[in-house]
Protein backbone atom coordinates (compact mmCIF):
# COMPACT_ATOMS: atom_id res chain seq x y z
CA UNK A 1 0.00 0.00 0.00
CA UNK A 2 2.64 2.48 0.76
CA UNK A 3 4.18 2.07 -2.46
CA UNK A 4 0.80 2.11 -4.54
CA UNK A 5 0.40 5.48 -2.26
CA UNK A 6 3.60 7.31 -3.19
CA UNK A 7 2.95 6.83 -6.88
CA UNK A 8 -0.36 8.07 -6.69
CA UNK A 9 1.07 11.03 -5.26
CA UNK A 10 3.59 11.47 -7.57
CA UNK A 11 0.83 11.21 -10.70
CA UNK A 12 -1.70 13.01 -9.30
CA UNK A 13 -0.24 15.65 -7.81
CA UNK A 14 -2.04 18.88 -9.28
CA UNK A 15 -5.59 17.34 -8.19
CA UNK A 16 -5.08 15.37 -5.26
CA UNK A 17 -6.46 18.26 -2.37
CA UNK A 18 -6.00 15.59 0.20
CA UNK A 19 -8.30 13.11 -1.30
CA UNK A 20 -4.95 10.50 -1.77
CA UNK A 21 -4.68 9.97 2.50
CA UNK A 22 -8.68 10.02 2.35
CA UNK A 23 -8.68 7.26 -0.03
CA UNK A 24 -5.86 5.03 1.31
CA UNK A 25 -7.06 5.02 5.05
CA UNK A 26 -10.93 4.24 4.19
CA UNK A 27 -11.53 3.27 0.56
CA UNK A 28 -8.30 1.10 0.02
CA UNK A 29 -8.77 -2.33 1.58
CA UNK A 30 -12.40 -2.53 -0.46
CA UNK A 31 -10.92 -1.97 -3.77
CA UNK A 32 -9.93 -3.50 -6.49
CA UNK A 33 -6.00 -2.60 -6.75
CA UNK A 34 -3.81 -3.77 -10.10
CA UNK A 35 -0.08 -3.50 -9.57
CA UNK A 36 2.65 -3.90 -12.24
CA UNK A 37 5.82 -4.90 -10.41
CA UNK A 38 9.40 -5.88 -10.98
CA UNK A 39 12.04 -6.83 -8.66
CA UNK A 40 10.43 -5.37 -5.81
CA UNK A 41 9.65 -1.96 -7.37
CA UNK A 42 5.82 -0.65 -8.22
CA UNK A 43 5.63 0.40 -12.00
CA UNK A 44 2.31 0.82 -12.47
CA UNK A 45 -1.38 0.54 -10.76
CA UNK A 46 -4.74 0.56 -11.72
CA UNK A 47 -7.92 0.83 -9.01
CA UNK A 48 -11.51 -0.19 -9.36
CA UNK A 49 -14.74 0.06 -6.62
CA UNK A 50 -17.85 -1.75 -6.95
CA UNK A 51 -20.97 0.31 -7.60
CA UNK A 52 -24.92 0.56 -9.13
CA UNK A 53 -25.57 2.27 -11.83
CA UNK A 54 -29.59 3.58 -12.06
CA UNK A 55 -30.48 2.68 -15.71
CA UNK A 56 -34.44 3.35 -15.49
CA UNK A 57 -35.72 1.65 -14.50
CA UNK A 58 -33.02 -0.83 -13.45
CA UNK A 59 -30.02 -0.76 -10.72
CA UNK A 60 -27.15 -2.20 -12.33
CA UNK A 61 -24.21 -3.62 -11.21
CA UNK A 62 -21.18 -1.65 -12.37
CA UNK A 63 -17.40 -0.83 -11.60
CA UNK A 64 -15.50 2.26 -11.73
CA UNK A 65 -11.85 2.15 -12.66
CA UNK A 66 -9.92 4.92 -11.33
CA UNK A 67 -6.02 5.52 -9.93
CA UNK A 68 -4.73 4.42 -13.34
CA UNK A 69 -1.25 5.71 -13.06
CA UNK A 70 2.46 4.37 -14.31
CA UNK A 71 5.83 5.83 -12.85
CA UNK A 72 7.27 8.30 -15.35
CA UNK A 73 10.23 6.22 -15.21
CA UNK A 74 8.71 3.14 -16.73
CA UNK A 75 5.74 4.50 -19.05
CA UNK A 76 5.93 3.61 -23.09
CA UNK A 77 6.11 0.11 -22.59
CA UNK A 78 2.92 -1.17 -22.37
CA UNK A 79 2.17 -1.03 -18.52
CA UNK A 80 -0.94 0.75 -18.93
CA UNK A 81 -2.34 -1.11 -21.42
CA UNK A 82 -1.42 -4.77 -19.61
CA UNK A 83 -3.18 -2.91 -16.05
CA UNK A 84 -6.32 -1.83 -18.16
CA UNK A 85 -6.59 -5.82 -19.67
CA UNK A 86 -6.71 -7.18 -16.63
CA UNK A 87 -8.15 -4.68 -15.21
CA UNK A 88 -11.51 -5.12 -17.30
CA UNK A 89 -11.14 -9.02 -17.56
CA UNK A 90 -11.62 -8.53 -13.28
CA UNK A 91 -14.55 -5.82 -14.29
CA UNK A 92 -16.24 -7.78 -16.22
CA UNK A 93 -17.09 -10.46 -13.51
CA UNK A 94 -18.06 -7.74 -11.71
CA UNK A 95 -20.67 -6.22 -13.60
CA UNK A 96 -21.73 -6.03 -17.15
CA UNK A 97 -20.71 -2.16 -16.81
CA UNK A 98 -17.27 -0.39 -16.17
CA UNK A 99 -17.11 3.41 -16.39
CA UNK A 100 -14.10 5.23 -16.46
CA UNK A 101 -12.44 9.25 -16.79
CA UNK A 102 -10.11 10.83 -18.50
CA UNK A 103 -8.18 13.62 -18.56
CA UNK A 104 -7.85 12.82 -22.59
CA UNK A 105 -10.90 12.78 -24.86
CA UNK A 106 -10.62 9.25 -26.54
CA UNK A 107 -7.94 7.95 -24.27
CA UNK A 108 -9.32 4.69 -23.47
CA UNK A 109 -11.37 4.00 -26.79
CA UNK A 110 -8.60 1.43 -27.78
CA UNK A 111 -10.38 -0.68 -24.94
CA UNK A 112 -13.90 -0.43 -25.95
CA UNK A 113 -15.11 2.57 -23.81
CA UNK A 114 -17.60 5.01 -25.38
CA UNK A 115 -16.80 8.84 -24.67
CA UNK A 116 -20.89 9.43 -23.79
CA UNK A 117 -21.18 11.82 -21.23
CA UNK A 118 -20.71 15.72 -21.70
CA UNK A 119 -20.20 18.15 -19.28
CA UNK A 120 -20.20 21.98 -19.49
CA UNK A 121 -17.16 23.24 -17.38
CA UNK A 122 -17.80 27.39 -16.35
CA UNK A 123 -15.42 29.64 -15.25
CA UNK A 124 -17.25 32.39 -13.84
CA UNK A 125 -16.14 35.62 -12.26
CA UNK A 126 -18.05 36.05 -9.33
CA UNK A 127 -17.75 40.28 -9.55
CA UNK A 128 -19.71 39.40 -12.54
CA UNK A 129 -22.37 37.68 -10.75
CA UNK A 130 -25.84 39.66 -9.45
CA UNK A 131 -26.33 39.92 -5.66
CA UNK A 132 -28.74 37.60 -4.09
CA UNK A 133 -30.96 37.76 -1.06
CA UNK A 134 -29.04 34.63 0.79
CA UNK A 135 -31.07 33.49 3.34
CA UNK A 136 -31.38 29.85 3.43
CA UNK A 137 -28.01 29.49 2.66
CA UNK A 138 -26.10 27.68 5.73
CA UNK A 139 -23.18 24.98 6.35
CA UNK A 140 -25.51 22.65 8.25
CA UNK A 141 -26.60 19.76 6.33
CA UNK A 142 -28.06 16.60 7.40
CA UNK A 143 -27.08 13.44 5.60
CA UNK A 144 -30.50 12.49 5.14
CA UNK A 145 -31.83 15.52 3.58
CA UNK A 146 -28.43 15.34 1.30
CA UNK A 147 -29.62 12.04 0.59
CA UNK A 148 -33.46 13.04 -0.82
CA UNK A 149 -31.96 15.94 -2.32
CA UNK A 150 -29.85 13.89 -4.46
CA UNK A 151 -32.76 11.25 -5.46
CA UNK A 152 -34.78 14.28 -6.12
CA UNK A 153 -31.87 15.66 -8.47
CA UNK A 154 -31.02 12.35 -10.45
CA UNK A 155 -34.65 11.86 -11.25
CA UNK A 156 -34.08 14.17 -13.89
CA UNK A 157 -31.51 12.04 -15.45
CA UNK A 158 -30.97 8.85 -16.37
CA UNK A 159 -27.54 6.41 -15.63
CA UNK A 160 -27.00 8.24 -12.28
CA UNK A 161 -25.03 6.41 -9.78
CA UNK A 162 -27.04 4.54 -6.73
CA UNK A 163 -26.35 6.22 -3.33
CA UNK A 164 -27.47 5.41 0.12
CA UNK A 165 -27.13 7.24 3.45
CA UNK A 166 -23.81 5.71 4.21
CA UNK A 167 -22.47 6.89 1.05
CA UNK A 168 -23.44 10.44 1.74
CA UNK A 169 -22.20 10.36 5.14
CA UNK A 170 -18.68 9.08 3.73
CA UNK A 171 -18.55 11.62 0.88
CA UNK A 172 -19.60 14.38 3.62
CA UNK A 173 -16.05 13.46 5.26
CA UNK A 174 -14.34 13.24 2.46
CA UNK A 175 -14.80 16.61 1.28
CA UNK A 176 -14.06 18.08 4.71
CA UNK A 177 -11.44 15.53 4.96
CA UNK A 178 -9.69 17.02 2.11
CA UNK A 179 -10.09 20.62 2.89
CA UNK A 180 -13.39 20.91 1.17
CA UNK A 181 -16.52 22.53 2.22
CA UNK A 182 -20.60 21.70 1.98
CA UNK A 183 -22.88 24.59 1.41
CA UNK A 184 -26.74 24.31 0.88
CA UNK A 185 -29.57 26.48 0.54
CA UNK A 186 -33.09 25.46 2.41
CA UNK A 187 -36.54 26.96 1.51
CA UNK A 188 -39.31 26.30 3.92
CA UNK A 189 -37.50 23.53 5.87
CA UNK A 190 -36.86 21.67 2.84
CA UNK A 191 -33.24 21.14 0.91
CA UNK A 192 -33.20 23.03 -2.92
CA UNK A 193 -29.46 23.09 -3.73
CA UNK A 194 -26.24 21.94 -2.35
CA UNK A 195 -23.00 22.02 -3.63
CA UNK A 196 -19.13 20.92 -2.63
CA UNK A 197 -16.25 22.59 -2.80
CA UNK A 198 -12.53 23.00 -2.58
CA UNK A 199 -10.99 26.21 -1.62
CA UNK A 200 -7.85 26.80 -4.13
CA UNK A 201 -6.68 30.75 -2.86
CA UNK A 202 -9.01 32.82 -4.43
CA UNK A 203 -10.51 30.71 -6.72
CA UNK A 204 -13.33 27.88 -5.77
CA UNK A 205 -13.69 24.30 -7.58
CA UNK A 206 -16.79 23.03 -6.89
CA UNK A 207 -17.31 18.87 -7.80
CA UNK A 208 -20.81 18.40 -6.81
CA UNK A 209 -23.70 20.38 -7.49
CA UNK A 210 -27.41 19.22 -7.04
CA UNK A 211 -30.20 22.16 -7.05
CA UNK A 212 -33.89 21.71 -7.95
CA UNK A 213 -34.29 25.15 -9.53
CA UNK A 214 -32.39 27.78 -10.74
CA UNK A 215 -32.91 30.43 -8.14
CA UNK A 216 -31.03 27.66 -5.79
CA UNK A 217 -28.16 27.25 -7.81
CA UNK A 218 -27.68 30.72 -8.32
CA UNK A 219 -28.03 31.47 -4.27
CA UNK A 220 -25.47 28.87 -3.84
CA UNK A 221 -23.67 30.67 -6.57
CA UNK A 222 -23.45 34.27 -4.91
CA UNK A 223 -23.02 33.34 -1.61
CA UNK A 224 -19.30 32.06 -2.83
CA UNK A 225 -18.61 36.38 -4.22
CA UNK A 226 -17.36 37.35 -0.76
CA UNK A 227 -14.59 34.91 -0.42
CA UNK A 228 -13.81 33.83 -4.13
CA UNK A 229 -13.11 35.74 -6.98
CA UNK A 230 -13.41 33.08 -9.95
CA UNK A 231 -15.92 29.97 -9.44
CA UNK A 232 -15.42 26.77 -11.54
CA UNK A 233 -18.16 24.13 -12.05
CA UNK A 234 -19.30 21.45 -14.51
CA UNK A 235 -22.98 20.39 -15.33
CA UNK A 236 -24.47 17.83 -17.67
CA UNK A 237 -24.01 19.37 -21.27
CA UNK A 238 -27.33 19.17 -21.67
CA UNK A 239 -28.14 21.36 -18.51
CA UNK A 240 -29.19 24.79 -19.26
CA UNK A 241 -28.74 27.45 -17.14
CA UNK A 242 -27.44 29.92 -20.00
CA UNK A 243 -30.99 32.23 -19.11
CA UNK A 244 -28.60 33.07 -15.97
CA UNK A 245 -25.08 32.82 -17.02
CA UNK A 246 -25.62 34.52 -20.00
CA UNK A 247 -22.71 36.46 -20.23
CA UNK A 248 -20.75 33.10 -19.77
CA UNK A 249 -19.74 30.58 -22.61
CA UNK A 250 -19.03 27.17 -21.33
CA UNK A 251 -16.13 24.65 -22.38
CA UNK A 252 -18.13 21.12 -23.47
CA UNK A 253 -15.95 18.22 -22.86
CA UNK A 254 -16.20 14.13 -22.47
CA UNK A 255 -16.10 13.62 -18.94
CA UNK A 256 -17.14 9.46 -18.15
CA UNK A 257 -16.80 7.26 -20.52
CA UNK A 258 -18.47 3.55 -20.82
CA UNK A 259 -17.92 0.23 -21.77
CA UNK A 260 -20.31 -2.59 -22.19
CA UNK A 261 -19.34 -5.94 -20.90
CA UNK A 262 -22.00 -8.60 -21.62
CA UNK A 263 -24.91 -7.20 -24.13
CA UNK A 264 -26.53 -10.10 -24.09
CA UNK A 265 -27.49 -9.93 -20.68
CA UNK A 266 -28.04 -6.58 -20.93
CA UNK A 267 -30.24 -6.91 -23.59
CA UNK A 268 -32.38 -9.34 -21.42
CA UNK A 269 -32.23 -7.09 -19.09
CA UNK A 270 -33.61 -4.07 -20.66
CA UNK A 271 -36.18 -6.30 -23.14
CA UNK A 272 -34.15 -4.38 -26.11
CA UNK A 273 -30.92 -4.94 -27.92
CA UNK A 274 -27.90 -3.63 -26.50
CA UNK A 275 -25.14 -3.48 -28.43
CA UNK A 276 -23.10 -0.98 -27.42
CA UNK A 277 -23.38 1.78 -24.52
CA UNK A 278 -25.12 4.04 -26.65
CA UNK A 279 -28.09 1.89 -26.47
CA UNK A 280 -28.31 1.23 -23.17
CA UNK A 281 -29.82 5.05 -22.84
CA UNK A 282 -31.58 5.19 -26.16
CA UNK A 283 -35.26 4.27 -24.91
CA UNK A 284 -34.81 7.32 -22.07
CA UNK A 285 -34.49 10.59 -23.24
CA UNK A 286 -33.16 11.48 -20.04
CA UNK A 287 -29.87 12.96 -19.64
CA UNK A 288 -26.64 10.92 -18.24
CA UNK A 289 -25.51 11.99 -14.83
CA UNK A 290 -22.25 10.83 -13.92
CA UNK A 291 -20.81 13.98 -11.63
CA UNK A 292 -20.39 12.04 -8.74
CA UNK A 293 -18.63 8.74 -9.64
CA UNK A 294 -15.99 8.13 -6.22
Amino acid sequence: MPAVKRLWQNSFLKDDGGYTSYFFEHFYADSLVLVDEENGTIRGCACSRKHQLYVRPYKLDCSVIFGVAVDKKYRHRGIMHALMDRMLEETAKRGSISLIQSYEEGMYSSFGFEDLYLCKEYRLKTKYLPDRDLAGVEEKIYPRMYLRLYQRFISHYNGSLCRNEKDIISYMDEVRSSSGRLLAYREYGRLKGLISYFPRGKKAIIEECLYLDLDALTKLLAALKGNYSEVVFSLSAQDNPERFLTDWKPEIRKDTSIMIHDPQKLSRIMGYEVKKAKDLFRNNPKPLYFRENK
